[in-house]
């Protein structure tokens, strides 16, 4: 906390135009990261930043994949005990392993975009998030309680990729002197992707499981049925998949034409 209240940001623009950021860093690995994540071109507002189909993309791709990431944290567990798992080693391993990997799997996300970039890293885990949701699923609906834990954990390795991003993509692509406002509003949407994280996914297993909007608003215990499970797993998965095809063919680097 006493070393958080000295540190000060640098002066703003305080690069010399003159230098070119690339061939100014001689170490290898970090003039190979600023190739692969180039600074940005200006400094944008939060105007201007929507003004962009790429803001505009980074807003519902973030969304999108915020959902995914908190259904798979609320109800992947759920679904293994419905499957018959609770109670074994698979059980724990699966989840705990995915709270455990959801967590450290972090700084290792981080660690893969320097290497590939954060478009083509980012493209790569929410595939991988929507893919290896149903490999949960049917796995589960095989009941393969080693193989449900193993992609459960897996799964964990990339579900947090959606916070790690947001804001390394709006301060790459958008500069840093907006970035408190320009990150907040795609934060701020985790409101709608937590509703199906959460109260949109249960109602939709109630309901589809043969429940009643009574049976929704008390919270009554009802079974749960496969298709149910199908049905928003699915939903999960579309939407990691929309969001990896949203950060590949839409959220490329603004141009200066742009601003």
């Amino acid at each position: 906390m006493i070393a958080g209240l000295l540190v000060v940001d640098p002066p703003k623009y305080w690069w010399p135009k003159d230098v070119d950021p690339i061939a100014a860093r001689e170490a290898r690995l970090k003039s190979r990261e600023l190739r692969v994540n180039p600074p940005p071109v200006a400094q944008w507002t939060p105007r201007e930043m929507l003004a962009t189909p790429q803001g505009k993309a980074q807003m519902a791709s973030f969304t999108l994949a915020l959902a995914a990431s908190l259904f798979n944290v609320s109800f992947y567990a759920p679904f293994g005990a419905a499957m018959g798992f609770s109670g074994g080693v698979a059980f724990a391993v699966g989840a705990a392993g995915f709270a455990f990997t959801d967590g450290l799997g972090r700084p290792f996300q981080g660690f893969i975009s320097s290497l590939i970039g954060r478009r083509k890293a980012l493209t790569i885990f929410y595939a991988f998030m929507g893919l290896g949701g149903l490999g949960v699923l049917y796995a589960g609906l095989a009941h393969i309680a080693w193989l449900w834990a193993i992609l459960a954990v897996a799964t964990g390795a990339v579900s947090g990729a959606c916070f790690v991003f947001d804001w390394l993509i709006i301060a790459d692509y958008f500069g840093e002197n907006y970035i408190g406002r320009n990150w907040s509003i795609p934060y701020a949407l985790k409101v709608v992707g937590g509703a199906f994280g959460g109260i949109v996914a249960a109602t939709i297993l109630t309901l589809v499981s043969g429940g009643t909007w009574a049976d929704v608003v008390t919270s009554a215990p009802i079974t749960i049925t496969n298709f149910a499970w199908s049905v928003v797993f699915w939903i999960g998965a579309v939407f990691s998949l929309i969001a990896a095809a949203l950060v590949w063919f839409v959220e490329k680097p603004p141009t200066l034409e742009q601003y």
